[in-house]
């Protein structure tokens, strides 16, 4: 027969289990919460931005010379960052390809790419590829909110997403369809730096 302190013991251990179990599932819906709201700030929901900084890259290039800070994730204007396609970086010369030209977006320029970017229809990765021919970085008040490549071959780019599971911040690949807001986004970044013939037919 069992001791009523073995009994009050193990209703004891029971109520922590319960605990623990209650604790666990609302963390996990903490941070599946957190993870949707750090993707839409980089989708529909992109802050502010009052400057852009738009790079026409080669993806052809030798990527033979990485910029000479010695942190990767550094910028620079000669070179773009490039990640794998798992959203890793490399770490070597291959994270890195050739700017061949750039350009710097304000005002009413600005806040019609940003206002194109939201009305974007975002969903996840479909795609096993990525041939940007933009790498495009956004800024608020000198602050760089974020960068990524995007292609519009694979209709695909690269976003910062908290993972719920491990409780950190990488950078995954995301999609999004190729409709009138997506074309548009295109055109606009082409006025402000036309791509070249070779360009156009690789999108």
């Amino acid at each position: 027969m069992t001791s009523q302190p073995a009994i009050r013991l193990l209703l004891l251990f029971s109520s922590i289990v319960q605990c623990v179990n209650a604790y666990s599932q609302e963390e996990e819906a903490l941070r599946s919460s957190f993870a949707q709201v750090t993707r839409l700030a980089f989708t529909e929901s992109l802050p502010e931005v009052d400057r852009i900084e738009l790079f026409r890259v080669v993806r052809d290039s030798d990527n033979s010379v990485p910029p000479k800070e010695p942190n990767v994730e550094q910028m620079s204007k000669d070179k773009f960052l490039i990640r794998s396609f798992d959203g890793s970086v490399l770490g070597n010369e291959k994270s890195y390809i050739d700017v061949d030209s750039h350009v710097t977006i304000k005002a009413d320029r600005c806040k019609e790419i940003v206002e194109t970017w939201r009305k974007m229809k975002f969903k996840p990765n479909g795609a096993f590829c990525h041939v940007p021919p933009y790498g495009v970085r956004f800024y608020k008040d000198d602050k760089l909110l974020f960068e990524t490549t995007i292609c519009w071959k694979c209709h695909n780019f690269y976003i910062p997403e908290y993972d719920p599971k491990t409780g950190e911040l990488k950078m995954v690949i995301f999609g999004f369809d190729d409709n009138a807001n997506a074309k548009k986004l295109l055109n606009l970044f082409q006025r402000a730096l036309p791509l070249k013939s070779k360009e156009k037919n690789a999108k």
